[in-house]
């Protein structure tokens, strides 16, 4: 069972949560199947203690435009200047953390946001599976 949870951060929409849904499909299959909402996946390489807390992040395509410009191009070649954060728990398996959905202009917008979005995921790293629900709210709550 998958259990999903959003930081301080997330402010859910029934989009939000198709993309939540999406990636879940994308990370169950290990990155073998790849809904057509999610494009380009990584993490911030440049950035040690997002590497540390294990932040990942999913272009995400959430406009006409953004299909437009995906309808050539697949998987990591897709990318937008939307992102969907996220962590996965190192520990307990198929718990993750949504941290932030950043769109528009995600890649100006995560130059001031990332240090408090790795902070969140630093704690969610630290909780076993019974603190996390004391920190986070349940996306199953939420839909």
């Amino acid at each position: 069972m998958v259990e999903i949870y959003l930081s301080p951060f997330v402010i859910m929409t029934d989009g939000l949560a198709k993309l939540i849904n999406d990636l879940m499909l994308l990370e169950q299959s290990m990155g073998h199947f790849r809904p057509d909402t999610i494009g380009n996946w990584g993490a911030f390489e440049e950035n040690p203690r997002a590497m540390l807390a294990l932040v990942k992040k999913v272009h995400v395509a959430v406009s006409n435009e953004d299909f437009e410009r995906w309808k050539k191009k697949t998987g990591q070649n897709r990318k937008s200047d939307n992102y969907l954060i996220y962590t996965k728990h190192e520990l307990e398996e198929n718990t993750f953390l949504i941290l932030d959905f950043i769109t528009p202009d995600a890649h100006q917008k995560i130059k001031s946001k990332l240090s408090d979005i790795v902070l969140f995921a630093e704690i969610f790293q630290n909780c076993h599976s019974a603190k996390i629900a004391e920190h986070f709210r349940r996306f199953e709550e939420i839909k």
